[in-house]
């Protein structure tokens, strides 16, 4: 379980919530994003989206930053 308080009702007061961990999916943001970092839950995600595809392993891209 988590904490959060980044909401702020009308009068000012942060807006305190609980997130159950058990509760969250894929389409969490926070979620997606762990998965898609982690080259094998990646493919483990990928292979049971697309079934009929056979993934051999995920690679991710060399990003270069131009001054």
């Amino acid at each position: 379980m988590e904490w959060r308080s980044n909401r702020v009702n009308r009068n000012g007061y942060h807006i305190r919530y609980q997130i159950v961990w058990e509760e969250l999916s894929i389409s969490n943001d926070f979620i997606f994003g762990k998965v898609i970092q982690d080259t094998e839950l990646c493919r483990e995600l990928l292979q049971r989206i697309l079934p009929d595809l056979d993934i051999d392993h995920i690679e991710y891209p060399e990003l270069t930053i131009r001054a």
